[in-house]
């Protein structure tokens, strides 16, 4: 079985490189006990680099995988290990067509609901159904693990055929609905387990099922109580006004028998207020009223405005030059694992020195702070180490937020998407003032964002855009689809998260091993009309820039949806160079302004530059860059 266990371990991989791609926080399992290998609790808030889980596989020989359910993966399981359990199960509508089949009976997953859920023993009073919410974690596919009867069982998906886990996996359900029995007849007291977690409906639903009818005057922990904590969860969710009004007349009517002794809409009217009173007492800054702004007089653009829009141009210069400029939003996008962070992290190194990095042009410093969702406090130690060994020391202009390395206290807690972590965020801009701002990834910031539905991304956007308002530049590193027959996978998610993008840029690693290639999504490398490899050809140039030194990657990049394109973007090659004492280099071709320059110090013209036929483009445009 060991031998079986260890011939499982690419399949594993793979496996896991997947799930981490679709937005599953995975952890290394013991496959004799079902134990983590290693320390898990951080992956409960965040989900492990590809570096972090290939490092998993290289120090383990024997491994399983599990996954850490509740809100950061947005999966919740219902674990039945007999046919008495399953029975239970579907009868309260506790199934789901995505499962996984383990020794003893199957693993329903759903998506969490957005409010904890805790794990329990004996769930709904059924002693072999247990629950795995927030702070747990169960055994996935394909892992091989012992079970309690001692044999070792391969763990298998059972889905039903299909259906997508983003579209149509059922959202876990806070109280059970009963199939075809009498309500209440089987369930114990429900009202005291996990309500502190629970939301008011969810509480009143238990309460209703529990009762077998509508919740009296006096019942179900009080009336009041579940209506005054309703209207503030309305409230906190920014409902206002007549529609928290009708809001509440509906969850009475909804949950409670009527009340003859009081008159329902004084009542309503008294929650509301004391709700909105509660909210503005304890979030002032939702309630700052707006200056209005003093109109302006409408008016065209007219040819005398030409020297105005010359110096409002000039302000607005490249930070890095083609592709970063102040007051922009850019999405980097590549496959899980492709290198997307490094070279972002680099880039934004040098940007932060104000140095040039191979053919990407960097005029003066700009401040950054980079906000790594991802990095285990080990990889953002050793990283630090390599790019300053490499590249030198940038100071406090690059800034590096991660909650592995802040405390909660120190700011290090920041789920975007909600109100205290876009609070959160808007205080780190104000205090550290960056030109830019990079999310790292835009997955793992906004935990639990539903990707394939468009409506999701407007909040997304809406902070996006918020930031770049202020003039600073943002870029957000997101994630690609696995490609098909057809090539490579294009971003992750519905392509709302286009609208308001300035720049979209696409990093793809390139193999000269077909297999690996195929594995990470990436592109073979093919010999040129010279008979020369892009890998021959950076290694050469490494080879130049540092005598003895070695090629360590090659990569793509390439320019996709843009709104302000400029004959600079043309599609580039680079890598990664190591000398001998382990630094690190960047190697890459020069930028098409760059080769422009390289010609016209040699004495060639602008016209007949124009005319290269690597070049190809206007005389006035070569005459810019060249400062004719």
């Amino acid at each position: 079985m060991r031998d079986r266990i260890k011939s499982q371990k690419d399949v594993l991989l793979n496996a896991a490189l997947e799930y981490i791609e679709d937005g599953w926080s995975v952890i290394p399992l013991n496959p004799h006990d079902k134990r983590p290998l290693n320390k898990w609790r951080e992956f409960q808030d965040r989900i492990a680099s590809e570096e972090e889980v290939v490092g998993w596989f290289d120090q383990h020989d024997e491994i399983a995988l599990g996954l850490a359910t509740g809100a950061t993966s947005n999966v919740v399981v219902i674990d039945c290990d007999s046919d008495s359990a399953i029975e239970f199960a579907k009868e309260r509508g506790l199934t789901s067509p995505f499962s996984a089949r383990s020794g003893r009976g199957p693993h329903y997953y759903f998506t969490h609901p957005g409010s904890d859920v805790r794990n329990q023993q004996g769930l709904w009073g059924c002693d072999d159904i247990d629950l795995r919410g927030d702070g747990g974690y169960v055994v996935v596919p394909p892992s091989i693990c012992k079970s309690k009867t001692g044999q070792y069982v391969e763990y298998r998906w059972d889905n039903q055929p299909g259906l997508d886990w983003h579209d149509d996996a059922p959202r876990y359900p806070l109280s059970p609905t009963v199939v075809d029995k009498p309500v209440g007849d089987e369930l114990p007291d429900l009202t005291n387990i996990a309500a502190g977690a629970e939301t008011a409906s969810s509480i009143a639903a238990l309460t209703v099922e529990r009762l077998g009818r509508k919740i009296g005057q006096g019942e179900g922990g009080g009336r009041d109580n579940l209506l005054i904590r309703y209207a503030g969860e309305c409230v906190a969710a920014g409902v206002r006004g007549y529609v928290l009004r009708d809001a509440l007349h509906e969850f009475m009517d909804t949950w409670f028998l009527p009340n003859p002794d009081i008159d329902q809409s004084e009542y309503v009217e008294a929650k509301c207020k004391s709700a909105e009173e509660a909210d503005r007492r304890n979030h002032p800054e939702r309630y700052v009223e707006r200056v209005p702004k003093p109109k302006v007089p409408l008016r065209p653009i007219f040819t005398s405005d030409i020297p105005r829009l010359q110096t409002m141009v000039g302000d607005q210069q490249y930070l890095i030059d083609p592709w970063l400029k102040g007051g922009s939003i850019i999405q980097l996008y590549a496959y899980s694992g492709a290198g997307k962070s490094r070279f972002i992290q680099t880039v934004m190194w040098h940007l932060s020195m104000g140095n040039t990095i191979g053919g990407f042009d960097i005029e003066r410093p700009a401040r950054v702070l980079y906000l790594d969702y991802e990095l285990g406090l080990e990889s953002v130690s050793s990283r630090f180490r390599l790019l300053q060994d490499s590249y030198g020391d940038p100071g406090e202009e690059y800034g590096h937020w991660s909650p592995a390395v802040l405390a909660q206290e120190e700011g290090g807690v920041m789920p975007l998407g909600t109100p205290d972590g876009n609070k959160l965020l808007q205080d780190w801009i104000q205090s550290y003032n960056p030109e830019v701002v990079v999310i790292d990834t835009l997955r793992s910031a906004w935990a639990g964002l539903e990707e394939n539905d468009a409506n999701a991304w407007t909040p997304v956007n809406r902070l996006l855009m918020a930031i770049r308002n202020t003039g600073r530049a943002v870029i957000m590193i997101h994630h690609a689809n696995k490609g098909g027959a057809d090539g490579l996978g294009r971003e992750a998610g519905s392509t709302n998260q286009l609208t308001n993008l300035d720049l979209q840029m696409r990093l793809t690693p390139i193999y000269e091993d077909a297999e690996r290639a195929d594995q990470f999504n990436g592109l073979v490398d093919k010999p040129d009309n010279l008979g020369e490899t892009m890998t021959q050809q950076l290694t050469r140039k490494a080879g130049e820039l540092s005598n003895g030194s070695r090629l360590l990657d090659a990569y793509r990049l390439t320019y996709h949806k843009t709104r302000d394109r400029n004959e600079n973007m043309r599609t580039i090659h680079f890598g990664t160079g190591e000398r001998t004492d382990g630094t690190q280099f960047f190697v890459s071709q020069n930028s098409l302004k760059q080769r422009v320059r390289i010609l016209s110090a040699r004495g060639t013209s602008a016209f007949d530059i124009a005319q290269h036929p690597d070049v190809m483009v206007s005389v006035r445009t070569i005459e810019e860059w060249i400062n004719v």
